[in-house]
């Protein structure tokens, strides 16, 4: 009897210290696409920001190719960039993966810039998309 006392007034603090140690050492990750272009979003020191981009490459001469970057590294810094084609596409499409990590506490704007290739194309009707993403580092 003495035993399972023990182990009811030992258990709610167990539990919360393995609670609290899960939380304190957790890091999100948020994942942006260009749809998100033009918005804000949050995250905390520590955590991952990762910019998933679709390079396209259409009829010869004709493609359009990301990159993404940072306004300010010391907040936001950029980590990686890789770029990917997916199983079972070859050469028609690849993602372009920016992974950045949250440094200290600011605001931050990820660019994103697309350069497209247009050959056959008036220049006119070749547009070169771009946008920015807002990251506030709480």
């Amino acid at each position: 009897m003495l035993s399972r006392l023990k182990l009811v007034l030992l258990l709610p603090g167990v539990l919360a210290f393995s609670a609290c140690a899960v939380s304190a050492s957790s890091a999100a990750q948020l994942t942006l696409h260009q749809q998100d272009s033009g918005h804000r979003f949050t995250v905390h020191v520590g955590d991952t920001v990762k910019v998933d981009l679709l390079d396209t490459y259409g009829v010869p001469g004709s493609s359009t190719v990301w990159s993404a970057d940072t306004s300010n590294a010391s907040i936001l810094s950029r980590t990686s960039a890789t770029r990917q084609s997916p199983p079972g596409i070859m050469g028609s499409q690849a993602h372009y993966v920016a992974t950045f990590k949250a440094q200290k506490p600011g605001v931050a704007t990820i660019r994103i810039v697309g350069t497209a290739r247009c050959e056959a194309m008036n220049p006119a009707f070749c547009p070169q998309p771009d946008g920015a993403i807002t990251i506030t580092v709480a």
